[in-house]
């Protein structure tokens, strides 16, 4: 769990969301900062749900009772179309 939380964290805050605030700086504060929360929100958002089909999945021991994958959890929430787009 503590080594996906950092794969997790290491990827959220990459080289491009560090580059943001210096590529953002030309429109001035206030849009820079509307952006960048706009950019957090989305991040927030879509961890929540990973976080919710993980537990959704997990919840199905008869179904996955090693675990389930990052495409295991797509096919088992969002069906094979989500599963395609997600691969």
């Amino acid at each position: 769990v503590i080594g996906a939380s950092l794969l997790f964290a290491g990827t959220a805050i990459g080289a491009g969301m560090l580059a943001l605030p210096a590529e953002t700086a030309a429109a001035g504060f206030f849009p820079s900062e509307l952006s960048l929360l706009l950019c957090w929100l989305f991040t927030f958002t879509t961890s929540l749900v990973t976080l919710e089909a993980s537990w959704f999945v997990g919840q199905d021991k008869e179904a996955f009772p090693e675990g389930a994958g990052f495409l295991s959890m797509s096919r088992s929430t969002l069906g094979p179309a989500g599963e395609g787009v997600t691969a």
